[in-house]
C-alpha cells in the first residue's frame, strides 16, 4: 500500500523542517519525504491543504486502567481516545489492580495490548509491590521483559533504598525511573485541601539527590511548582540525567481562573499559582521542561462531584492535548508552534529511547494531519474515553486533528475512527 500526501505544511523538529513538503508512505515506513512528489503508482491521495503535518503525538505519561478499573477506562477505549488526540505512542502507568509489580502482571498486559490496543502503547512497571513503597518488585525482570521504565505513579517511593536500587537497575538496562514528586508525610494530615508546593519541591530535591549518588536517569512526572522546576533547572546546569514533563493542565490553569480546592478540578499534583503557571510555561521555554505529556486520568463523573477530599484525582486530557496548548499557547504567542510540537513528538521519544517521533525517511509512518484554522467547542459527550472529567468543557479551541497515521494505516479518517 503507497499513500501520498500533498500539500501540507510539515512542521517535523526532528529534522528542524517547516515548510511544504509531500510524504509519500509506503506500508508501515516513511518511504520518501520532498518538496514535491509526483502521483504515480500510489494506492491514495490525501491533499493537505490548509493543514500541518506532524509526526504523531508521543505521550509519556497515562492512564490506561486496564487491569482492575475498566469501569473508568480500558484498552479499547483508552487507545481510540489516544487515537482522536493525535496520541500514536503512549506510556501507560502501572497502578492497576493487580499492580504491574511482577514479571507475568507485564506479560499478560503486554499481550492485552497486543489484542486492543489502536496505538502503540509501551508499559512501565512498578518500582514497589502493590506501590506501597515496602518491598520491591520485580523490577529486574519487569525491564528485561520490556518495560522502559520504573514507577510508582500515584504514590512516591518514599523508601530510598528502593529508590537507589531502582536508579541503578534503570541505569543498567537503559530504562528510566519515572517519579511521583509528593511527600505523604505532608499530604496525609489534610485531604480537605490541595496540597502545599513544599510536598511536590521536597521530594523533586530528594531524587534528584538519589539520582545524582549513582548518575541515574531519572524524570519527573507532572511537575507543577516553580521551586521543583528550578530544583530540576538547577540539576541539569549541573549535567545530571534529569528530565521532566509538564501537563496542559498546569500550562492553562491556575487559581486566576478556576478553584483548585473545587471537586471538578482536583488533581494531583493541585491546579497552582499564577506564579507556578507562569513558571512553566517559562521552562517550555528556556528548556527546563523536557515534553508535554497529559497524565490522561479517566475517572466516573459521580466520583468529580461533591466534596473536595471525597473526589477522584484527575482528568481525562488525550483527546484534547493539543489542541488546547496550541490555543492557549501557540496563538497566544506564548510559544512557537514548532516548539509546542516537538515538546509532544521528537523529545518524549529520544528520552523514552523510542523510535517514534520523526517523519525521516525509513521511520515508522505514524503521523497527524491537523487543521489549525479548525474552532470546535470540548465536548466530553463525544470523547472516545470512558472518562468525561475534563476541566475544558465547552472550551472554544482550534487544532483539529483530521487523519492519523499508525505505522502507516489510516486509522483516523476525517476526525472518525476507521475501524
Amino acid at each position: 500500500m503507497r499513500t501520498l500526501i500533498k500539500n501540507g505544511r510539515l512542521v517535523d523538529p526532528s529534522q528542524k523542517i517547516n515548510k511544504d513538503m509531500d510524504i509519500l508512505i509506503e506500508d508501515q515506513i516513511i518511504k520518501s519525504v520532498s518538496e514535491t512528489i509526483q502521483a504515480s503508482d500510489v494506492h491514495q491521495i490525501i491533499d493537505a491543504k490548509g493543514m500541518i503535518i506532524t509526526p504523531g503525538f508521543v505521550d509519556a505519561h497515562v492512564h490506561l486502567r486496564e487491569p482492575g478499573f475498566t469501569q473508568k477506562e480500558d484498552l479499547v477505549t483508552g487507545t481510540r481516545g489516544a487515537l482522536k488526540g493525535g496520541v500514536t505512542s503512549l506510556v501507560c502507568m502501572p497502578n492497576t489492580n493487580p499492580v504491574m509489580d511482577t514479571l507475568k502482571s507485564i506479560e499478560n498486559l503486554k499481550k492485552s495490548i497486543e489484542e486492543k490496543a489502536f496505538v502503540k502503547v509501551y508499559v512501565s512497571g512498578a518500582i514497589s509491590k502493590g506501590l506501597q513503597g515496602v518491598e520491591a518488585a520485580e523490577s529486574e525482570l519487569i525491564l528485561q521483559a520490556g518495560a522502559i521504565a520504573l514507577t510508582d505513579d500515584g504514590r512516591t517511593t518514599l523508601d530510598t533504598k528502593l529508590m537507589t536500587n531502582a536508579f541503578l537497575l534503570a541505569k543498567e538496562r537503559g530504562a528510566l525511573v519515572m517519579t511521583h514528586s509528593e511527600d505523604h508525610e505532608i499530604t496525609s494530615k489534610d485531604k480537605t485541601k490541595p496540597s502545599p508546593v513544599i510536598a511536590e519541591a521536597a521530594i523533586v530535591e530528594r531524587d534528584i539527590q538519589l539520582a545524582a549518588e549513582v548518575k541515574g536517569p531519572l524524570h519527573v512526572s507532572h511537575v507543577s511548582t516553580k521551586d521543583a522546576l528550578d530544583a530540576i533547572k538547577r540539576a541539569k546546569e549541573r549535567g545530571e540525567d534529569v528530565t521532566c514533563e509538564v501537563e496542559p493542565h498546569h500550562l492553562v490553569l491556575s487559581d486566576a481562573n478556576c478553584d483548585p480546592g473545587a471537586a471538578a478540578y482536583k488533581v494531583n499534583p493541585p491546579i497552582r499559582s499564577e506564579i507556578d503557571r507562569l513558571a512553566m510555561i517559562e521552562g517550555l521555554r528556556n528548556g527546563s521542561v523536557d515534553m508535554i505529556a497529559t497524565d490522561h486520568a479517566p475517572h466516573e463523573m459521580t466520583t468529580k462531584v461533591g466534596e473536595y477530599e471525597n473526589a477522584s484525582y484527575g482528568f481525562s486530557g488525550i483527546e484534547t492535548a493539543f489542541s488546547i496548548c496550541y490555543t492557549k499557547l501557540v496563538k497566544t504567542g506564548e510559544i512557537e508552534l514548532d516548539l509546542l510540537v516537538d515538546l509532544m513528538t521528537h523529545k518524549p521519544a529520544k528520552r523514552l529511547n523510542l523510535p517514534v517521533g520523526t517523519l525521516k525517511e525509513g521511520a515508522p509512518a505514524d503521523l497527524n494531519i491537523i487543521d489549525l484554522n479548525e474552532n470546535f467547542k470540548v465536548n466530553p459527550d463525544s470523547f472516545e474515553t470512558k472518562g468525561k472529567n475534563t476541566p475544558f468543557k465547552d472550551w472554544a479551541i482550534f487544532g483539529s486533528v483530521k487523519h492519523v497515521f499508525v505505522n502507516g494505516k489510516w486509522s483516523l479518517k476525517g476526525g472518525q475512527i476507521n475501524d
